[in-house]
C-alpha cells in the first residue's frame, strides 16, 4: 500500500511540477508530457502527443534543434540551459530547456529524449512592462528638462528674455531718478518700482540656481574657510550690508560639491541679513566636530522665526510675511535641496525676536 501511495505522490509531483516535462521519441515527437506544459499551451495532452517539437519552433529554431541541438545531445547525453522560443496554439513560450537523452537497455529499442522546460515568458513580459514604464518616465523626464530649458530661455534670453526687460526697466527708472524727472510726490512710486524690479531679478536668478542643482554632482575636498571668507567679502562690499559684523570660526575640509556648498552658505548668510532685527546684524559661522562629520552653524541676531513657521520656511516659494521685507521664497529651498543631494538635512533653532541658528552636517574630507 505504501508503494502505491508513493507512486501516486511521484505522479502528482510530475504532473503539477512548476516546470514542464516532455518525453520525445527518436524522431523528436512528443510521446508524453505533464499537465504543466499542457496548461502553458492551452491544449489537452492528446492534442500535443505525437506532434514533433520542431513544428513548435520557428524555422531558424527548428533548424537549430534538428541539426545542432539533438545531434549534440546524442553525443553528450545531456545539455543544460538552452533558451528556445516555442509557439503552440498561437501562444509564444520563452523557455529555458534542460535536455537529456535516455538510452534503452535493449539496444534494439530506440532511444528517447526528456526535456525539462522553465517558462520565462511571464518574467520576460514583466521585464518588457518595466522597460515600457522606464521609457515613459524617461520621456517625461526629457520633456520636463526641455520645458525647464525653454523656461530659462524665456527668462534669460539676451534680447527677448524677461530678465533683460526687467533690467531695462531698472535702467530707465534710475535714469529718471538721476535726471530728477520724478517729483517728490512720486518718489515713493519710484522706490516701489525699483524694489519690484530688483526683487524680480533676484527671483529669476534663484529659480535658475534651483532648477540647475545637479542631483548627482562630483564630490571633492571643499575648503569652507575659503568659501565663507569670499562670500563675506562680497557682502561687505554691498552698501546695504556694510554695517554687519561677521565672525568666522575655523572649519575643516569637507567632502561635497563646492558650487552647491557656496550656494548653501550664500543663501543662509543672505537670509540672516535680509531678516535682520533693529540691531546691527551680527552673523557667526562656526563648525562643531561630530566624529567623522562636522556640524556647520550659521547664527544670527535677527528677528527669529516663530515655531509654527520653522518647518515650512524650507519649502519652495514660501516666504513668511514680515513688514514688507522682500525675499524670493527660494533661497532656503535651495539650501534644503543642496543638503538632500549631500544626503543630509538642514534645520533651524530659533525663537521669535531672539535670532536664529541654521545648522547642517557634512562629512569630513
Amino acid at each position: 500500500m505504501a508503494t502505491q501511495d508513493n507512486s501516486l505522490d511521484y505522479k502528482l509531483l510530475y504532473e503539477m511540477a512548476p516546470c514542464g516535462y516532455i518525453l520525445l521519441d527518436q524522431n523528436r515527437r512528443i510521446t508524453s508530457l505533464n499537465d504543466t506544459f499542457a496548461e502553458w499551451t492551452g491544449l489537452n495532452k492528446s492534442e500535443l502527443e505525437g506532434r514533433p517539437i520542431d513544428e513548435m519552433a520557428n524555422p531558424h529554431t527548428a533548424s537549430f534543434l534538428k541539426k545542432q541541438y539533438f545531434p549534440l545531445l546524442d553525443s553528450l547525453g545531456s545539455i543544460q540551459k538552452i533558451f528556445v522560443d516555442l509557439t503552440v496554439n498561437d501562444i509564444k513560450l520563452e523557455c529555458l530547456i534542460h535536455g537529456r537523452m535516455i538510452r534503452q537497455e535493449d539496444e534494439d529499442r530506440p532511444h528517447q529524449y526528456i526535456l525539462t522546460l522553465q517558462n520565462h515568458t511571464e518574467s520576460n513580459a514583466s521585464k518588457n512592462d518595466l522597460q515600457k514604464e522606464h521609457d515613459k518616465i524617461q520621456e517625461y523626464y526629457d520633456r520636463c528638462k526641455s520645458m525647464v530649458s525653454d523656461y530659462e530661455k524665456a527668462l534669460f534670453h539676451e534680447a527677448l528674455g524677461v530678465n533683460t526687460k526687467v533690467k531695462q526697466l531698472e535702467y530707465n527708472i534710475d535714469v529718471l531718478h538721476e535726471k530728477a524727472l520724478i517729483l517728490h510726490e512720486g518718489r515713493h512710486i519710484f522706490h516701489a518700482l525699483r524694489n519690484i524690479s530688483y526683487s524680480a531679478t533676484r527671483t529669476m536668478g534663484d529659480l535658475s540656481d534651483y532648477f540647475h542643482l545637479d542631483p548627482h554632482p562630483t564630490f571633492s575636498k571643499v575648503n569652507l574657510n575659503e568659501i565663507s571668507r569670499k562670500i563675506v567679502e562680497d557682502f561687505k562690499k554691498n552698501p546695504n550690508y556694510s554695517d554687519a559684523t561677521f565672525r568666522l570660526g575655523r572649519m575643516p575640509l569637507v567632502t561635497g560639491c563646492k558650487k552647491q556648498l557656496q550656494l548653501l552658505l550664500f543663501h543662509l548668510i543672505h537670509n540672516s541679513l535680509t531678516f535682520r532685527s533693529n540691531a546691527v546684524p551680527v552673523i557667526h559661522i562656526k563648525a562643531e566636530p561630530m566624529g567623522e562629520a562636522v556640524k556647520i552653524c550659521v547664527i544670527d541676531n535677527g528677528r527669529g522665526i516663530e515655531k509654527k513657521h520653522q518647518k515650512k520656511i524650507f519649502d519652495f516659494l514660501v516666504r513668511i510675511a514680515s513688514d514688507n521685507i522682500e525675499g524670493s521664497g527660494i533661497g532656503l529651498a535651495i539650501c534644503r535641496r543642496v543638503m538632500e543631494i549631500h544626503s543630509g538635512k538642514i534645520q533651524v533653532d530659533s525663537k521669535y525676536g531672539n535670532g536664529s541658528n541654521f545648522y547642517f552636517t557634512l562629512k569630513r574630507a
